[in-house]
């Protein structure tokens, strides 16, 4: 019975599984994939009593889809961890339908309590591949994390978005106040330093400006900061606070990349070329609109709150290696080895 679901769960999204996976990990990008499309389906559901509403509460999407993933997971229970991770902030099915607002398959309406499904309709996503939104299945549609695509033929080019010249627009337009940031928690943020992740980069003691800027964080709460960028002009300093919406967008992140970047010091990720699909592995945290990407369009890995480790179509690997080169990150390229 288990095999018979899975198979035909798979066969419904055009999930194949990879030569390089054991079977655990290809029931865990099933059921992920599944879920989202659980949760488009609640979306649909109607109040017979109210023929004419549009939409579903996010309580009864969240109890329905619940129910469906505890009793798949009962007969798949070597799957269970991978939902229900030790460290997870957010259920499973909040996760996924987050994800699923992000990528434009979902909608809050009315006073956001209720959600609904959008229109189909097709979004070119690179040259070769369609998004498809609004809708489940058909002969050419494959799911690929969360989202549903299909080939195409599309005259696009791939975005290029230099963070480096990102940074200096940013710096050119912002509005800058007379002297240096004093505090007693300022950590200034350290690109020289070679690390693989930019959390050990901050230091409490100065750093030199790099190209007339240098970036600093104050503590306002446990894990929570405020962000500024200091600029030397005619031996004065100058700063600039981060607005917080830029921080929430995870923005910082793409000011520490720059910078490491126009230091000569860009970390480095690993991405893993296999026949079939690839591999990325992260050290560093992506800013929220990368990040997205990634939600989308892969699975993570290890559980559904893994941002680090990612396993991606084919179709989608020139996508990825832009993106990353836009951030300013260098990728190392390896070819994988099949289970055997």
């Amino acid at each position: 019975m288990k095999n018979e679901i899975l198979v035909a769960m798979a066969s419904d999204m055009k999930i194949i599984k990879y030569e390089s996976e054991s079977d655990v990990q290809y029931t865990q990008r099933v059921l992920y994939s599944a879920l989202a499309c659980w949760i488009k389906a609640a979306t649909l559901d109607r109040d017979m009593s109210q023929p004419s509403s549009v939409g579903a509460s996010k309580k009864h999407i969240k109890e329905k889809c619940t129910q469906i993933l505890e009793a798949t997971l009962d007969r798949i229970p070597e799957a269970r961890g991978y939902f229900y991770p030790e460290d997870a902030q957010y259920d499973s099915v909040t996760v996924v339908r987050k994800r699923l607002i992000q990528n434009g398959d979902i909608v809050n309406i009315g006073f956001d309590t209720d959600m609904t499904l959008v229109p189909t309709s097709a979004i070119p996503l690179n040259p070769g591949t369609d998004q498809v939104i609004g809708d489940f299945f058909g002969n050419s549609i494959f799911y690929s994390g969360i989202s549903a695509l299909r080939p195409a033929s599309n005259n696009i080019n791939r975005d290029s978005f230099d963070a480096s010249i990102w940074l200096q627009n940013y710096c050119n337009s912002a509005w800058w106040e007379s002297g240096a940031i004093t505090n007693d928690s300022i950590e200034y943020f350290n690109y020289d330093r070679q690390v693989r992740n930019n959390s050990y980069c901050w230091q409490p003691t100065p750093v030199d400006f790099l190209q007339k800027i240098r970036f600093l964080r104050i503590t306002i709460n446990k894990g929570m900061y405020e962000y500024y960028i200091e600029k030397e002009k005619g031996g004065s300093i100058f700063h600039h606070k981060i607005d917080p919406v830029m921080v929430e967008m995870k923005e910082h992140r793409r000011i520490m990349l720059a910078l490491r970047k126009m230091a000569n010091n860009a970390p480095a990720v690993k991405l893993t070329n296999y026949k079939d699909h690839i591999k990325l592995n992260l050290w560093i945290y992506l800013p929220l609109k990368e990040l997205t990407f990634l939600e989308s369009y892969g699975w993570p890995s290890r559980n559904i709150n893994d941002f680090l480790e990612w396993e991606i179509p084919l179709c989608l690997r020139e996508d990825v290696k832009v993106i990353l080169a836009n951030l300013g990150i260098t990728v190392e390229e390896q070819n994988g080895q099949v289970r055997r």
